[in-house]
């Protein structure tokens, strides 16, 4: 890297620990699942073994390892566990940023690139737990910057594969390196196994590696075939341990056959291109640059431009209709979008904390985002029929085809592994977190054709804009989450300084399940096949209330509710609520304690135990 890319792979870093910093990630509680990974984690710190507690559906693998290293080198906590998170975003950051050098983007589209993803509030959200979310891309970015080494090694050998032999040995250096960190991305989450299964297959098949190098086909074969087999492996191993919620993908082959089948995909499918488009809404507002430098060298730019708004129309149109017309923004499951991050993690009555925005302003943005996403497919189309004729003035910058191609044959894959998940009920769909890993493909496509039309070495202003904002909402999201979560943890540090066990306490996802693993063991879960018997049928609880993960853990039998919002059917005690600030409306809020037994409503009078 030269030292303008060391600087500006720097500034990535920076403001990606920068956002981090900002959230003020202190709490001494789990974040979303991550309380049962730092489970996971502390038992390999303590007994040397990989231990699932009824909760994971991802295998963890090396994520684990990793943070039973720090648990060794620091001691427990939840905050130790976090922020070991965070060098491995910004071992993110500087892999995307060389990713879309070797793309062959100028330095400021590369950085813009890189931080269109690590800014995105998705990636801010994951990066301040211990989720799966960033340890394992971190290593598919690995795995997958190895591939495209490999393929630059074919690409130059090609050329005079005669004139030197030291190819071969670069070659099996980056294949090997690349297939190792692929299958380690898989043992965290096990869709990581696509890129080192089938990354090898595509460099096969292409016809200069496959003409003119018989060196190397024996090489990618094997390396694809290790792969598949490793992943066959791991994943019977990893599906016949105790207490794991099994997922089984394949059973959606057979719901195929079923009548409603294809609208439902042609539906899910939609919902994940709007929710796709809102990600890299920095990218899509660009969109009024493409279609002017498109449209400049056609020689009837009317004539295109009008059958262009006609598909968008057509695109636009067909997307609402299939959606019922009802279907607004957030479309996908999601709670970092249109409410506080994580709300429906707590006990809170339906609708005690409102949308930041209208939902007129949805109305509107989702019709917005069906704009540009279909601008962007109808531009798609018709350039492939009516390619731009290459301006005299400048020649076009040269692209490299690698980066992107890698990422779009994993895309593939993964997004038919995707709807294949949304076919199954038991799964629980698909949420819009599971978007992150096709990222790349996004600005590793679009930005190369922004730079050969445009020939423009920075987005336009817009761009920027649209990503400061995102930037900001990602950090008042978490900010505000872990301000709520310390309240949290201050009222039931009241009550448990009382007497009362945690078991009697119905506080949250976060609060519950770890009150659960330490208690019973493991969750209950139906998935879970190993041990037989595992799973404890829910007992009511007696109210309603958008909390519904409670059902997962029988060991909490609540007498008290640390709720967000007073649920009508339950009565107010006289625990002190604790208010906490935060960035986004509402800016004051309030954590209160509620019970059902009347007799329970004086707290106070317990006497204080240290």
């Amino acid at each position: 890297m030269e030292r303008r890319d060391l600087r500006s792979a720097l500034l990535c870093v920076l403001l990606v620990l920068g956002a981090i910093a900002v959230t003020v990630p202190v709490a001494e509680s789990g974040v979303n699942d991550d309380w049962s990974y730092a489970k996971t984690a502390l038992d390999l710190a303590q007994t040397g073994h990989l231990v699932y507690n009824g909760w994971s559906t991802a295998m963890l693998g090396v994520q684990v390892c990793w943070g039973a290293l720090f648990i060794k080198v620091f001691g427990f906590s939840f905050l130790t566990l976090r922020l070991s998170t965070a060098p491995l975003a910004a071992g993110c950051a500087v892999l995307l940023y060389v990713l879309h050098r070797r793309a062959s983007l100028p330095p400021g589209l590369a950085v813009f690139g890189t931080l269109t993803i690590i800014l995105l509030p998705l990636y801010i959200l994951s990066a301040v737990t211990f989720m799966t979310e960033i340890p394992a891309l971190c290593l598919l970015l690995t795995s997958a910057y190895g591939y495209v080494r490999v393929a630059g090694v074919l690409d130059n050998a090609g050329d005079n594969a005669a004139a030197s032999a030291s190819w071969q040995n670069r070659f099996r250096g980056w294949l090997l390196f690349a297939l190792v960190t692929g299958l380690l991305s898989g043992t965290v989450r096990q869709t990581g196994w696509i890129m080192p299964v089938f990354a090898p297959v595509w460099l096969l098949a292409r016809r200069r590696t496959f003409q003119r190098l018989p060196p190397a086909r024996l090489p990618l074969a094997l390396s694809a075939g290790i792969a598949f087999a490793a992943a066959l492996w791991l994943s019977a191993w990893f599906n016949n341990q105790p207490y794991v919620a099994q997922e089984s993908i394949a059973s959606g082959f057979p719901r195929l056959l079923l009548p409603q089948a294809p609208l439902y995909l042609c539906r899910l499918t939609i919902r994940i291109l709007l929710t796709f488009g809102v990600f890299i809404l920095p990218l899509l507002v660009t969109l009024p640059d493409l279609y002017h430098a498109w449209s400049r060298e056609q020689p009837c730019p009317g004539v295109r431009i009008r059958r262009v708004l006609l598909l968008t129309a057509l695109f636009g149109l067909l997307a609402w209709s299939i959606l019922d017309y009802r279907r607004v923004f957030p479309w996908l499951d999601s709670g970092t979008l249109t409410i506080p991050y994580l709300l429906g993690t707590a006990p809170i009555p339906s609708g005690s904390v409102p949308n930041f925005l209208s939902a007129q302003f949805f109305k509107g943005f989702s019709v917005f985002i069906i704009v540009l996403v279909s601008g962007s497919l109808a531009l798609g189309v018709v350039t492939t029929m009516w390619r731009p004729v290459p301006s005299t003035k400048t020649a076009a910058p040269v692209v490299s085809f690698a980066p992107f191609a890698l990422f779009g044959v994993f895309s593939a894959v993964y997004v038919v592994l995707l709807l294949l998940k949304g076919l199954i009920p038991d799964l629980f769909g698909v949420s819009d977190r599971y978007l992150l890993p096709l990222l790349p493909v996004a600005t590793l496509g679009l930005l190369p054709v922004f730079h050969q039309w445009t020939g423009r070495r920075w987005p336009p202003f817009p761009a920027w804009f649209v990503l400061a904002l995102f930037a900001f909402y990602g950090v008042a999201q978490a900010h505000d989450y872990f301000a709520q979560l310390r309240a949290r943890l201050a009222v039931t540090g009241y009550l448990e300084l009382r007497g009362i066990p945690r078991t009697r306490i119905l506080a949250g996802l976060e609060y519950d399940g770890w009150t659960q693993i330490t208690v019973a063991g493991h969750c209950s879960d139906s998935r879970i096949r190993k041990p037989e018997g595992s799973y404890v049928p829910p007992r009511p609880i007696g109210f309603v209330t958008m909390y519904q993960w409670w059902t997962d853990f029988p060991a909490v039998r609540p007498d008290y509710v640390v709720t967000l919002g007073l649920h009508p059917d339950l009565l107010a005690t006289d625990v002190p609520a604790v208010g906490y600030s935060c960035w986004l409306p509402p800016f004051h809020r309030r954590i209160t304690v509620q019970v059902s037994d009347p007799a329970l409503v004086s707290v106070t009078s317990f006497p204080v135990r240290r």
